[in-house]
């Protein structure tokens, strides 16, 4: 047949495509969408320090030091610039930089959506379920970098989709696209390690968009020189290298190359890009999925049907889509269920599908008379939208400043003038704690000669600068830097003799080193330097505990750091002999800090470890709906499980966690695996899964059992 049709061939289901919208009407929504979150954002901005890394942020900035890896020398600069603006407290002026941001990025899905063949509604409609997200909203509303990362996601999707774009442009245009396009990689790269994965989308459609348009050499070396310039912000470490090091403003020192690239790929966090086994593949997917569909509810849906209709009316742009899908999936599939700002790049396609499936819906034929119905699926779509978000005003609204300016004020008022403060490793967050001081001291100059310890003990040039510091013997840095980074604190504290007070936050240190004094969280308590004789009172910690939290919101950080003061608590109580004082803590801890991960994790354990076996078993469950696919849930039914000794059961959950991820508590999940096999009567599989440095101590402690001598 000549018209190309098969007899008995079945005709297309799809509506007939969109007309492009007119360029000057689309410019003028996105203008108006981009106004109108800005305001939004900048009623909601924090006012004052918050927790999270927003402290150490602002710190960086307005000193002009080195944030936390990768160091964002992009996001540092910018942020002095608006630290330099006469507009309310420096807080809320660096948090409207990220507002902006937020709403750049917001726009440019809008015109993605547009530069798909999306008309007016659909397309604003991406922009708000985008800007309107709890990963976005959260993240425009204080100073963090997710913001910006959208922006820079959301340019190169656009300036890519213009480049390859099917319609007759000329060379000329295309070749200047080009150029924007590598200059807004190169500043991508400089900003987030998760910006890598825009790369093989762009160089998918280079391959793919060849007939399109095909670059000359001198075209491609110009975009080579803007890649370069993008990435010129890396200098900022070699220039900030040469000045002298202050530790309340740089996270690390970075004063050679090798420093500035260890500092770059964040090689100090120790991260395994695949740490779990194929197994766990299943149960990271559905977790992904349920990231996925936190930030966009029901209109999820809509992706796959705008997926469909992409490939009609843009396939340029449905490739590089595809492909920062699949290349941005594949690099944060077994990252922490935490971390749901890593999939920015993928919400950015996300919010543009949506909108191209609501776009098909509206086309359908059975909506084409009458005329209302077409905006039938819209009103849905908004309605969807809309009953999305009550929870983020509850939640999302700045209530984190007071309970961190609460912090700061009792620190200066009641810590010593000359105070030394060793944060131990043995809370989840204790960056989380020592970050509003860290913000205190870099920019409102409070507590000036008080000296924090919190990253000192594993970097060799930061505790040489600290032990000369707080006046420590010379001898002592050789003796610690023998020994594991975990063990300094504590063998610090023993030997020190210099003039200034020590503090700390556990208190399991103060009784082990029989001196210094107790840091509890929010509250400060002097305790007997020959001593541990630290005053509590539990019914008061307990009142302020839930007076906080009425106020907390669901956010975990605030949580986990409230719950320091119940976590010190319960350590007092067990190592005074105050089980039943203890137990109430415990329980406590597990109802009020219910979204907080670890201090879950401490109540059960502690429960458990009370003989209270059905509480812990219940605090596991709230748990388990938290973080239903997280390592860390399985670990801690692995040590309910030994506790009951039901040793089989218990290898079985830690497989399940180890699958998931195989850094997280490997620890303490090699000593109850070891532990298991001995108990079956395994010993030598019992010593492959302990590992040399375990085994010598459930050897040591198997002797110690059966009463023998320990040679």
């Amino acid at each position: 047949m000549r018209d190309g049709k098969r007899r008995g061939a079945t005709p297309s289901v799809d509506p007939p495509p969109e007309p492009a919208p007119a360029p000057g009407q689309a410019a003028r929504v996105t203008c108006y969408l981009f106004a109108g979150l800005l305001c939004f954002y900048a009623l909601l901005c924090n006012r004052q320090v918050c927790y999270g890394d927003a402290p150490e942020l602002m710190t960086a900035a307005s000193r002009l030091g080195v944030a936390h890896p990768s160091g964002y020398p992009l996001f540092t600069m910018l942020g002095k610039l608006a630290s330099l603006m006469p507009l309310g407290p420096l807080p809320y002026r660096m948090g409207l930089v990220a507002g902006l941001f937020g709403a750049l990025a917001a726009a440019c899905v809008c015109r993605l959506a547009f530069e798909s063949r999306c008309s007016r509604g659909p397309a604003v409609l991406a922009g708000l379920a985008f800007g309107l997200s709890p990963v976005v909203w959260g993240n425009a509303t204080v100073f963090e970098v997710y913001t910006l990362n959208a922006v820079l996601v959301g340019a190169a999707l656009l300036l890519s989709a213009r480049v390859w774009d099917r319609a007759e442009r000329e060379r000329s245009e295309r070749d200047r696209d080009l150029r924007w396009l590598a200059l807004v990689v190169g500043l991508g790269l400089s900003h987030h390690l998760t910006y890598v994965c825009v790369l093989p989308a762009v160089g998918w459609a280079l391959i793919r968009g060849r007939r399109t348009y095909l670059p000359t050499i001198g075209a491609l070396l110009r975009a080579m020189a803007c890649l370069l310039l993008g990435c010129s912000p890396w200098l900022y470490f070699v220039v900030r290298g040469r000045f002298a090091y202050d530790p309340a403003t740089c996270w690390a020192e970075v004063d050679t190359l090798r420093a500035v690239l260890r500092h770059i790929t964040a090689r100090e966090y120790g991260a395994h890009p695949f740490a779990f086994s194929a197994s766990a593949a299943p149960r990271l997917a559905a977790r992904d999925f349920v990231a996925f569909w936190e930030q966009f509810g029901p209109l999820l849906a809509l992706a796959p049907l705008g997926l469909r209709g992409l490939r009609r009316t843009h396939p340029a742009l449905f490739d590089i889509v595809v492909g920062l899908l699949v290349t941005n999936g594949v690099m944060v599939f077994g990252a922490h269920g935490g971390y749901t700002e890593f999939f920015i790049p993928s919400y950015v396609c996300v919010a543009v599908l949506a909108a191209l499936g609501l776009g098909w819906c509206c086309r359908l034929p059975a909506l084409r008379r009458p005329a209302q119905l077409r905006r039938l699926p819209l009103a849905i779509a908004v309605v969807i939208l809309l009953w999305a978000q009550p929870d983020h005003f509850a939640t999302l609204r700045p209530l984190r400043a007071p309970l961190a300016m609460h912090y700061v004020d009792r620190a200066e008022r009641e810590l010593p003038p000359d105070a030394v403060v060793i944060y131990s490793s043995y809370w989840k967050y204790p960056d989380h704690l020592i970050l509003p001081l860290r913000y205190a001291q870099g920019v409102g100059r409070r507590l000036p000669r008080v000296v924090l310890g919190v990253n000192q003990f594993s970097d060799t040039g930061q505790l040489t600068r600290f032990l000369s510091d707080v006046g420590a013997a010379p001898d002592l840095l050789g003796d610690l830097l023998r020994l594991p980074a975990p063990e300094r604190p504590e063998q610090f504290i023993r030997r020190y003799t210099g003039p200034r007070p020590l503090f700390t936050d556990a208190p399991f240190l103060i009784e082990r080193c029989g001196k210094g004094g107790a840091l509890r969280g929010f509250y400060w308590r002097i305790a007997d330097q020959t001593g541990f004789t630290l005053e509590t009172d539990l019914a008061a910690d307990l009142a302020w505990v839930r007076e906080q939290l009425a106020t907390a919101g669901r956010y975990d950080d605030e949580q986990a750091c409230v719950a320091t003061v119940l976590l010190n608590q319960i350590e007092y109580q067990l190592r005074t002999g105050h089980p039943v004082e203890a137990h109430e803590a415990a329980l406590e801890l597990g109802r009020l800090c219910k979204d907080a991960d670890g201090a879950l994790f401490f109540a059960a354990t502690y429960l458990s470890r009370l003989g209270a076996q059905p509480d812990a078993w219940g605090v596991w469950r709230r748990l388990q709906e938290l973080l239903p696919y997280a390592a860390i849930t399985y670990s801690l039914k692995g040590m309910l499980l030994f506790k009951e000794r039901s040793y089989r059961e218990t290898l079985d959950a830690l497989d399940q966690g180890y699958a998931l991820d195989h850094v997280a508590e490997r620890g303490q999940v090699a000593y109850l695996r070891a532990m298991c096999y001995v108990a079956l009567g395994d010993r030598a599989r019992a010593e492959a899964a302990a590992g040399p440095q375990i085994w010598e101590s459930i050897r040591r402690e198997l002797q110690g059992r059966a009463g023998r001598p320990t040679p």
